[in-house]
């Protein structure tokens, strides 16, 4: 079988030859000022820019103005929180037994040496009633009672208060330490 034969330029295309440019002009004066950039968006442009530095700087400062506050609440509650740990420990001191035995007999009140009860389920009343007599089958007195020291402090605060009362104040002046027999120490065997 015969193959066709492919036929094959015999001339080479021209390189040389460029793309046809439309020829150079000068643009008319109202087309050029359309073209400009205007001021007016260079003005916005400016004024958006400062808008959100003012924004952000105003943020800054509510920001900061807030973690003044907080922190100035936190030391506040670290205030209280010492506060109410005080009145609570003077609280624990005004409630214990030797400082309300202390007032009592102060306050001239006696123990009843004969007290009664009601029991609420049948209405029943237990013991015999009686008053309390001046004179006491259980003893009370600051010698019974063991020493508080917490509670001394708090009934040397109050004194003046119980002075302008009407009641008056016991001056009872400590003991003077002496150096005789050389320092205090307790006696143990």
């Amino acid at each position: 079988m015969s193959s066709p034969a492919i036929a094959r330029p015999t001339t080479a295309p021209d390189r040389r030859r460029t793309p046809t440019r439309p020829p150079l002009t000068a643009v008319p004066a109202r087309e050029a000022r359309k073209s400009r950039p205007k001021l007016s968006y260079a003005l916005w442009t400016v004024g958006g820019v400062g808008a959100i530095l003012i924004a952000q700087l105003l943020m800054s400062v509510a920001l900061s103005h807030g973690a003044y506050e907080v922190s100035s609440l936190r030391t506040q509650i670290t205030e209280l929180g010492w506060q109410k740990e005080s009145l609570g420990e003077q609280l624990e001191t005004l409630s214990s037994p030797q400082y309300v035995a202390s007032a009592a007999h102060d306050l001239g009140m006696v123990i009843n040496s004969s007290p009664a009860y009601l029991r609420l389920s049948d209405g029943a009343v237990l013991g015999q009633p009686g008053e309390a007599g001046a004179a006491s089958s259980i003893p009370l007195g600051p010698s019974d009672v063991v020493g508080n020291s917490a509670a001394d402090a708090l009934a040397a605060s109050n004194a003046p208060a119980l002075e302008e009362e009407g009641a008056p104040a016991e001056d009872v002046a400590p003991t003077p330490v002496t150096f005789d027999d050389g320092l205090p120490s307790p006696k143990t065997h």
